[in-house]
């Protein structure tokens, strides 16, 4: 019994449907999509931690103890430091940039270069000039780097 095509091939196959410029934007608007995305999770997780802070500082207010709003800062800048480290080694940077670079590697075996217009190749251009100064500007640690490898050697996300 034969298998049906490889989904590489499925894959390329539904690519050649698309026109390559069409290809071009929703690549370009899937990596600023899952870009949003973690900086949404990020902001969400800081907002929660600053309701649970004001939720402690206004109860040690009320009950005028003051090794509880001690202790509510002292909890607050634990947990933000820990959620700070998350966003570092949070790999959504990262995987939004590879999969943009797959995408446009797919787009570019697809696509015959003669059937590239002026306006084609500018919007390329400019697509990779904006992701690729959007990913120089964020953290795209990768999470197999230690700390220590972090901190002595700058990540860089074209290597990714």
């Amino acid at each position: 019994m034969a298998k049906g095509p490889p989904e590489s091939a499925a894959k390329e196959s539904q690519s050649r449907d698309i026109p390559h410029y069409m290809q071009l934007q929703r690549a370009h608007d899937a990596y600023f999509k899952e870009i949003g995305d973690v900086c949404t999770r990020m902001n969400g997780r800081y907002q929660d931690l600053q309701i649970e802070f004001n939720r402690a500082v206004e109860n040690a207010c009320r009950t005028q103890d003051m090794d509880g709003l001690m202790g509510a800062h002292e909890s607050f800048q634990n947990e933000y430091n820990a959620a700070l480290s998350e966003a570092g080694n949070d790999s959504g940077y990262s995987d939004a940039y590879r999969t943009y670079k797959h995408s446009i590697k797919e787009l570019l075996a697809a696509t015959d270069v003669d059937d590239l217009t002026f306006s084609d190749m500018a919007a390329l251009s400019q697509s990779l000039y904006t992701v690729a100064q959007t990913a120089m500007g964020l953290d795209c640690a990768t999470t197999s780097a230690t700390g220590a490898q972090a901190a002595a050697e700058p990540h860089n996300p074209f290597e990714s």
